[in-house]
Order: C-alpha cells, then sequence, then structure tokens
C-alpha cells in the first residue's frame, strides 16, 4: 500500500513539475545576435519585436518563424539562398535576441499578427516560411490574414500530440498551455502549402509531420517533399532544402 502511495504521490509531483516548467522545455530563448544586415522592430502590444530584415525594398516579402531553439540570425545566410527575389523578415520571438516580453503561443500570434499587418503595407503579397515551433505559428497566420504561400519544415499537427509521445502517461490536452494546433487549421488553409519533412527527423516524428499532412486532404495545393538523409537540424544543410522552397516560391 506504501508503493502505491509513493506512486501515486510521484505520479502527481512530476506532473506538477512538469505543468510550472513546460514553457522553460519549449522554448529555449536565443541571445542577441550582432549582424551586418539591418533590423527592426515592431511594435505588439506592450512589446517591442526585432525583426531582421533582408533585401529590403521588393515588391513581394516573407516572414520566416523559426524552431524553438533557433538563432534566426543565424540562419539569415541559408535561407536568403532559397528566397534571392523577396525582402526577408526573420522575426525573433518576444524574448528571444533582443525582442521583450515572454514567449506564449497567444504572445507570438498576437506578434504575428502585428508584424504582417505592418509590412502587409509595403509589399504586393506575404508567405510565410514555419520551421518547426514556427509551422504552428506559420498555420495560424494563414488562417487569419491573407497570404500568397505557405512553407512548413520539420511541421507537426499539433505540440499537445508532440508532447504526448513524450510523456504518455500524463493528459497533456490538459496540462499544455501552449498547444499548436495546426492539424485544426489545416482545412481553412486553401492557399499553395509546401511542406518540407526530414526523413530522420529525431525531433518532431515523421508520423506527427505525417498526420499534419493528411490533415490538409482537401487542399490541393498541398505539395510534399522529404528529404530522407536529413534530420531535424541539418535540413537547411542540403542543397535540395534550397531548390525546393526557391521553385514553389517563384513558381
Amino acid at each position: 500500500m506504501k508503493f502505491v502511495i509513493f506512486f501515486i504521490v510521484l505520479y502527481f509531483f512530476v506532473g506538477l513539475v512538469l505543468y510550472i516548467s513546460q514553457r522553460g522545455l519549449l522554448y529555449y530563448k536565443t541571445p542577441e545576435v550582432n549582424l551586418p544586415i539591418d533590423s527592426t522592430y515592431f511594435k505588439s502590444g506592450d512589446e517591442k519585436i526585432e525583426v531582421h530584415v533582408v533585401n529590403p525594398g521588393l515588391k513581394k516579402a516573407v516572414i520566416y518563424f523559426g524552431g524553438n531553439a533557433e538563432s534566426v540570425g543565424h540562419s539569415i545566410y541559408t535561407i536568403q539562398k532559397s528566397i534571392p527575389l523577396y525582402t526577408l523578415y526573420l522575426v525573433n520571438y518576444r524574448g528571444y535576441g533582443r525582442s521583450s516580453g515572454t514567449p506564449s503561443e497567444l504572445g507570438i500570434y498576437e506578434d504575428a499578427l502585428a508584424i504582417y499587418d505592418e509590412i502587409k503595407r509595403s509589399h504586393e503579397t506575404v508567405s510565410v516560411i514555419g520551421r518547426s515551433l514556427g509551422s504552428g505559428v506559420a498555420t495560424y497566420l494563414a488562417v487569419e490574414r491573407v497570404l500568397e504561400k505557405v512553407v512548413l519544415v520539420t511541421p507537426y499537427d499539433s505540440i499537445r500530440n508532440v508532447a504526448q509521445k513524450s510523456f504518455p502517461i500524463y493528459p497533456m490536452s490538459i496540462l499544455l498551455q501552449d498547444k499548436y494546433e495546426s492539424d485544426k487549421r489545416a482545412k481553412d488553409i486553401k492557399i499553395p502549402v509546401l511542406i518540407v519533412i526530414a526523413g530522420r527527423d529525431q525531433v518532431i516524428p515523421n508520423e506527427r509531420s505525417l498526420a499534419l499532412v493528411k490533415a490538409f486532404d482537401d487542399n490541393r495545393n498541398l505539395i510534399v517533399e522529404e528529404i530522407q538523409a536529413a534530420d531535424h537540424n541539418d535540413i537547411s544543410t542540403y542543397t535540395k532544402y534550397d531548390e525546393i522552397i526557391k521553385k514553389f516560391l517563384e513558381n
């Protein structure tokens, strides 16, 4: 009986720790990066969001939302090879880089809308690239605003399902505050969507990416590409990565 009580107490204690520390596990805030490119700040509520800007002044724009531990400043030189004909806006989530605030799902969504609304005034069209965590932000923006195209790199159907796989004995639908449920939005996204999957992804299991693909079943403008040898973190180093994104955006 003592052992049963011990494991019950342990179960609830670990669950409490997970609940309290969940945002620390989900968001790995990156430090400031000094780069020889333009950066600007967008006002979002009470926060100031740092955005790196590449190729300013072009007619079309792409907003880039990175992974949960990605320093988007270091991703610039990789990404701009894929989109030379666009002005590129790389977003430092609130709490990341020089952005103020503390990251949360609702806060990041608020920032995404504010950034879109501001840059749309200067561009004919806006597209979005979301990588890993950022894929959930991209699907949200695709539902809430008018986009030309959407690129989702190593995406998931929902963070809730990813977390449930990692912690199967806990009800993540109850514990999680930030669920990023792209699968529930997919049916409302009818514009062209490119999903890029890493064949050896150990962070976002392929089954979670494929579940999102299934959720897009009604979208006839969906393209799915897999880089079989790539893993979650090195996918952008493959030549095919640049080629398929560039082809998708420019066609």
